[in-house]
């Protein structure tokens, strides 16, 4: 495969919710749809026999191809776990997934996953990208600042912390639109006056679909930040560093492929098709203080 490299970039104007700033993102690449994202077309189980923290068996039940993001949620079983790599699914595939456990006080319950289409923060995502003898540590060390900082949750669980933002985010939603605006492929978020991450979407209807939980994601960790806004020059070459990030194969993701390239301080992953289409992609910014590993 070639190398491959992010499409040029359009950035708009900002909203703001105290320290968050988002900025819609549009692409001059071509959208591709006739993909299945959030809930209700993949099942989740855990292995047969004995369950496995690091693994999940994930199979797609639906008629389309089925697109998993590294950082979703898969809650249930016997711990709540989050992906930690793309994957796409054509119809009637299985897969035994990579996963994270971000619920360290629960090993017990049943042996099926809800895809819940709940997205993990950005410092949990960040987390994601260590190496693999160090990232569950990781991820707990992140899941466990916000039981510092809001409260313990009883079994040390990102989804009860997600659920927090839920209740309290209609008051603190600011400037943010409920959708993305049209033709919106993309979001650049940035907390206390830095952008900290991009995400791509290969289309607008599938960016609708994680709006939300984007969004409440990203207020997760927000509320750790600086209440600053951030200007849109900085969001603007932010994007134009992105699209310098060389993209080269990664390994296997499913029916697709993965990718991954870094740049400076620049750590990007995705998807891409088997006719090189780029699916998905997430850009984080390694140097920023609510994401260095530290």
């Amino acid at each position: 495969m070639q190398n491959l490299t992010i499409p040029r970039l359009h950035v708009g104007d900002g909203w703001r919710a105290e320290a968050l700033t988002l900025f819609p993102v549009w692409t001059e690449s071509q959208s591709t749809h006739g993909l299945a994202l959030g809930a209700g077309t993949v099942e989740i189980a855990e292995r047969d026999g004995a369950p496995v923290v690091s693994e999940l068996v994930v199979r797609n039940t639906g008629s389309k191809p089925a697109l998993l993001l590294e950082g979703e949620m898969l809650e249930g079983g016997w711990q709540h776990r989050v992906l930690n790599t793309d994957l796409l699914l054509e119809p009637g595939d299985a897969y035994v997934a990579d996963v994270s456990c971000v619920e360290h006080g629960r090993w017990s319950g049943g042996s099926t996953h809800v895809r819940s289409s709940r997205m993990s923060s950005g410092s949990v995502r960040a987390a994601l990208r260590t190496d693999s003898g160090d990232r569950q540590h990781r991820v707990w060390e992140r899941v466990s600042r916000f039981d510092q900082s809001f409260g313990v949750s009883p079994t040390s669980s990102l989804a009860d912390h997600l659920d927090r933002v839920t209740h309290t985010s209609a008051d603190v939603i600011g400037e943010i639109p409920r959708r993305p605006l049209s033709g919106q492929r993309g979001v650049i978020v940035a907390l206390g006056g830095e952008p900290a991450w991009i995400e791509l979407m290969p289309s607008t209807g599938a960016l609708a679909t994680r709006w939300r939980s984007l969004v409440e994601a990203a207020m997760l960790d927000a509320a750790l930040s600086t209440s600053v806004s951030t200007r849109g020059q900085s969001a603007r070459d932010f994007a134009a560093a992105v699209v310098r990030v060389p993209l080269q194969a990664a390994g296997s993701g499913g029916a697709g492929r993965a990718v991954a390239g870094e740049r400076r301080a620049l750590s990007a992953r995705g998807i891409v098709r088997n006719d090189g289409a780029l699916l998905h992609s997430l850009v984080m910014n390694t140097a920023h203080r609510e994401l260095v590993l530290a």
